[in-house]
């Protein structure tokens, strides 16, 4: 904890040093705010380079700006791992992938892209002639800001966080007492566009991807028409997941009542193949879906019990109750979005410390969570789907098959 504490001085002082040093920049610069004239906004880019449930979480800005100028073309910039989450979402005309350099955001030495992509997109950008780019990040990095200035849009918007607000004409600032949506409507704000943090992102399936996804829970021995709980047990992090073994007890215990599926991606296929060799029969094991696949199952379960990850955020989006863990992750900013969530915490004096391994080792924030407490919870769910009349498959938005 000592080293973590001297980390994070560190950390204080450059960005505390950083962000007076970048507004001394200022002239050269010439951030000067803009009124937008509504009229002019016809070309709309929105960069969101980092991961999968940054993205669902965005998708709320996205159809505010959709509604605010609906015969606008909309852009998102985003990696080719998580592009398929909006193909078909109404809200975005267009995907702008990069590869991206895989890992955390600013995964090395601060960066998201190698040297070469990273202008290639400054040129793809400018070229595009965008009339408002929109920089929804908000952290200490800058390589979205640049990205956004480099642009030279005549409107750019972004968080004024750790002197980030430079490479921007419309700025907004975060507080730490804000959820990730609510942080999403002072963005919106900055530009004139009106966004309701309490509605939460809607995720669309095509009928096409929900009859393969049923298709495939039947072949598995399980039938669509009752109760499905779905357990995905990663994390991005080490200290996100709690023990994989006690999912599978919380699974055990479920499966006397209720169907119960295993989700993973690629990433997490040997903890997958680990679980597969230790569950019961009448637990069905789902690893190496592609991302479309794995949303249109995720909409066809009543329940997810999972990690704060990338998965707790679908199933939210999808409409899916969820009971999920957290230990490490800021509970104001990160809990997931809407109503009928529930989350199983441990307020220790350690946590929130937004580490991605335990300082201390101990990983307390995470095991101190029992399987009782977990299992209760997600019987506490199903009681409340079922009490709403709930029972086939979660009520997941669809849309029309692509042509």
């Amino acid at each position: 904890m000592t080293r973590k504490w001297f980390k994070d001085g560190i950390k204080r002082l450059y960005y505390a040093v950083r962000t007076p040093a970048l507004w001394l920049l200022l002239p050269f610069f010439a951030r000067w705010s803009t009124p937008i004239d509504p009229e002019a906004v016809r070309r709309i880019a929105v960069i969101r380079l980092d991961r999968l449930g940054d993205l669902v979480l965005t998708l709320s800005l996205l159809r505010a700006l959709k509604r605010r100028w609906p015969e606008a073309e909309i852009t998102l910039v985003c990696r080719e791992t998580v592009a398929p989450l909006a193909q078909v979402q109404p809200e975005v005309d267009r995907l702008m992938t990069v590869r991206g350099i895989s890992g955390h955001l600013g995964g090395r030495a601060g960066r998201l892209l190698e040297q070469d992509e990273r202008l290639q997109l400054h040129a793809r950008l400018r070229a595009e002639q965008f009339d408002l780019v929109i920089d929804p990040f908000n952290g200490e990095e800058l390589e979205t800001a640049l990205l956004a200035w480099h642009s030279r849009a005549r409107c750019r918007a972004g968080f004024s966080t750790a002197g980030r607000g430079l490479y921007f004409t419309h700025v907004a600032e975060a507080r730490p007492d804000q959820s990730f949506l609510q942080q999403q409507q002072a963005l919106a704000a900055a530009i004139g566009v009106e966004l309701d943090p309490e509605e939460r992102p809607c995720l669309l399936v095509t009928p096409g991807e929900r009859d393969t996804a049923l298709e495939r829970l039947r072949r598995s021995g399980l039938d669509p028409a009752r109760p499905i709980i779905g357990i995905h047990p990663g994390g991005y992090y080490p200290s996100q997941r709690w023990p994989l073994g006690r999912f599978l007890q919380v699974a055990r215990q479920l499966e006397k009542r209720w169907q119960v599926v295993f989700f993973g991606t690629r990433a997490e296929e040997r903890l997958i193949a680990q679980v597969g060799m230790d569950v019961g029969q009448r637990i069905a094991v789902f690893f190496g879906l592609e991302l479309r696949e794995f949303i249109a199952l995720l909409g066809c379960c009543q329940v997810l019990a999972c990690n704060n990850s990338g998965p707790l955020h679908l199933a939210s989006a999808l409409g899916v109750p969820t009971v999920s863990t957290m230990g490490p992750t800021d509970p104001i900013r990160w809990r997931p979005a809407g109503e009928g969530h529930l989350i199983v915490r441990k307020p220790l004096w350690c946590s929130p410390c937004g580490e991605g391994e335990c300082p201390l080792g101990t990983h307390a924030c995470m095991t101190a969570i029992t399987v009782e407490e977990m299992t209760a919870a997600v019987e506490e769910q199903m009681a409340a789907v079922r009490a709403s009349g709930g029972g086939g498959p979660a009520a997941t938005l669809l849309v029309e098959d692509a042509a």
